[in-house]
């Protein structure tokens, strides 16, 4: 492949850059921490560490202190932090058994985020079944260190999105400034699609997508980030490349029926929804045009997509060919912006 001029400006900014920040990364929650529930729940809970597969041979996914020392190596200042196996547990539907889990996640989070709280900005877990008993944990959590909040992406069947059910966490999320997070779903082990075939599984990881898509367009059609103007919301490894185009056509159709330019689709994602990408070639290319104010890199440290410990290579590779502002925007002030007490620093 032929290096052009601009690839080696595009290297050069990257490896110049004060500060590079992943928006997605993760820990890798030792099985003790599912423990940590009430004794009705602690056989059950026995068998999630069992599940905890997809974060290997990285210390600091447990350890933060070796966390900061792999951060290091990489040449990343700060990261986001979501879970591991705790994404998983948004598959239960036992309401109580959840937010115990929960809660055990939160605090041990908790604790690991304290040993560097201007590097490491974890987002506790929410279940949202009991909406109050939601806003009491994050406003507990927010009290003791943690940012924003994970609430799950594919919901309950009778709890969809559009439902005023949401109303009270909306309105708390924004007095706490805390950005709620949607994070694509990865299953137990014990869901149906483990039992499919490998290409069955691929097939149906591309819906994501759809999901992402049907979250974004019931919380802006039923007037959410209208009712709740300070409300963010981030769509997580759920990459880039397809979302300008959804919203070119939502645009388009709510156009050809009236709706003025400035209540258009596209004009709310810009005001209140961001989005991460670990490796989108497409959605790359289009930063140059599209999403410079929205979308963030992360590097999905410590699961397997990770380039470490050559995430800025990497980011030369894939984004080298966009200009410093836009550049300095995706690895690092738009995840700022959003957790700004955690993050200022590095503004």
């Amino acid at each position: 492949m032929t290096t052009t001029s601009s690839d080696v400006v595009g290297a050069t900014t990257v490896e110049q850059a004060t500060h590079i920040i992943s928006a997605d990364s993760h820990v890798h929650e030792p099985p003790t921490v599912w423990l940590e529930v009430p004794n009705q729940y602690r056989e059950r809970a026995m068998q999630i560490g069992q599940q905890s597969d997809l974060a290997k041979g990285k210390p600091g996914g447990m350890d933060p202190r070796e966390r900061v020392k792999e951060m290091e190596i990489d040449g990343v200042s700060a990261e986001v932090l979501y879970p591991t196996t705790g994404i998983r547990l948004f598959d239960i539907d036992d309401p109580d058994y959840q937010e115990a889990l929960f809660h055990a996640y939160n605090d041990w989070l908790i604790d690991y985020c304290s040993h560097a709280p201007q590097r490491l900005v974890g987002l506790p877990l929410l279940s949202t079944y009991n909406i109050e008993h939601a806003v009491k944990e994050l406003e507990r959590c927010r009290s003791k260190g943690l940012h924003g909040a994970l609430i799950w992406l594919n919901h309950a069947p009778e709890l969809p999105f559009t439902a005023s059910h949401y109303e009270r966490l909306w309105d708390a999320a924004e007095a706490l400034d805390a950005p709620i997070n949607l994070h694509t779903i990865l299953h137990l082990k014990s869901h149906p699609s483990f039992q499919e075939s490998e290409s069955q599984r691929i097939k149906e990881s591309l819906t994501r997508y759809v999901d992402a898509a049907n979250a974004m367009f019931d919380i802006v059609t039923s007037g959410v980030l209208e009712r709740h103007p300070r409300l963010k919301l981030v769509l997580v490894e759920l990459h880039i490349g397809w979302i300008p185009f959804i919203l070119q056509q939502w645009d388009d159709a709510l156009s050809r029926r009236g709706v003025a330019p400035g209540e258009l689709p596209s004009r709310k994602f810009e005001r209140q929804v961001y989005a991460t990408f670990i490796h989108d070639e497409v959605g790359g290319k289009l930063l140059s045009s599209w999403g410079k104010d929205n979308c963030m890199w992360s590097s999905d440290y410590p699961h397997g997509a990770s380039m470490w410990p050559y995430s800025r290579q990497s980011i030369a590779t894939q984004l080298g060919h966009l200009d410093e502002i836009t550049l300095k925007k995706v690895l690092q002030d738009n995840v700022v912006r959003l957790y700004p007490d955690a993050l200022g620093h590095l503004a």
